[in-house]
Formats: structure tokens, C-alpha cells, sequence
């Protein structure tokens, strides 16, 4: 899967940037055929009492014209990036969960035997 990263002043480092292209692969590996651009944004955010947090935000397009934003806040990359892509594997599978055919057949939890 093709994604890039910005960085708006912060730039992950090369340890960082494994991490990503590792979690990225495992949490959206089996939407790939539908994701059409994927992008992650780093950015330094100021809070009021002169504390620095990094905000991540994550953009997914997907084939059907359909966008995700998910942004996220934390005190690193390693605590911000997974949070946003956690959320945005999610909103991905209530999306497809909700937009394809339903199941037919009962469930098996409300069978009797």
C-alpha cells in the first residue's frame, strides 16, 4: 500500500518511521485494494500551559470516493500514531460492515438446538 507522510515541522525518525510502515501494513493490509491514497501528518502542537504534544492525522481515500480524517493527540509519535490509525482501521470497517449486502442466515448465537 502506497501512503506518505508530512511533516509540518516534525519529521519522525528512522526507528519511528519503521514502526509506522510496520503498523500501517498490519492494521490496513487487507483494505488495500479499496484504499486509494493514505496520508499521515505530524505536526507540534502547543498547549496553554507551554506543554509540546504531536498531533497525528491520518487521511484515507478510499475507491469509492468515500475520505476518513482521524487526528489524534498524544505526547510522541509512538503514542499518537497508533491511537489515529486504531480509529481510522475502525470507521474503515463500520463503513464496509454497514455498506455491503447483508448476511443471510441467522446467526449462530440465536439458533436453539
Amino acid at each position: 500500500m502506497q501512503y506518505r507522510i508530512s511533516d509540518k515541522g516534525l519529521a519522525p525518525n528512522k526507528d519511528e518511521l519503521n514502526a509506522i510502515e510496520a503498523k500501517i501494513g498490519l492494521s490496513l493490509s487487507r483494505f488495500t485494494h479499496l484504499i486509494t491514497k493514505c496520508e499521515i501528518i505530524f505536526e507540534n502542537k502547543h498547549t496553554q500551559d507551554a506543554k509540546t504534544l504531536i498531533t497525528c492525522c491520518i487521511t484515507v481515500n478510499m475507491a469509492n470516493n468515500i475520505e476518513f480524517v482521524i487526528s489524534d493527540t498524544a505526547s510522541s509519535i509512538n503514542e499518537a500514531f497508533p491511537m489515529a490509525l486504531g480509529r481510522i482501521k475502525r470507521n474503515i470497517e463500520r463503513h464496509l460492515k454497514r455498506h455491503h449486502a447483508k448476511r443471510s442466515g441467522a446467526s449462530l448465537g440465536s439458533r436453539s438446538l
